[in-house]
């Protein structure tokens, strides 16, 4: 038909497999334990999180989420994570580690 001939399909990238993100050797200490309780291959490979992606994370707490979200967006994506400014005296430690070195040029935090 002359209609297919005029459609054209843009590429999609592939997403990032759940057990390459959650095999990163520079995760922070403890994370690794929280993965199965959590569900967190199954979760992410719901998602089918692409590079580019941009992901706006609500009450992200700690970050263990936006980590691993941040690093299937890769360079080209970003992720927003927000949290409430109540929660940031609890989860401020863990976020100083978290980004300690510029591990995660690609994630902006707002606090409101």
């Amino acid at each position: 038909m002359a209609l297919l001939a005029g459609c054209a399909t843009t590429p999609t990238p592939t997403p990032i497999a759940s057990a390459e993100l959650l095999a990163a050797p520079d995760r922070l200490a403890g994370n690794n334990a929280k993965d199965i309780p959590r569900k967190t291959a199954q979760s992410l490979n719901f998602m089918q999180l692409q590079p580019g992606q941009t992901v706006f994370e609500i009450e992200a707490g700690g970050g263990y989420g936006t980590e691993l979200f941040s690093r299937a967006d890769g360079p080209g994506g970003k992720v927003i994570m927000q949290n409430p400014a109540g929660f940031m005296a609890e989860v401020k430690a863990t976020l100083d580690k978290r980004f300690t070195g510029g591990r995660l040029a690609n994630v902006a935090q707002n606090a409101s």
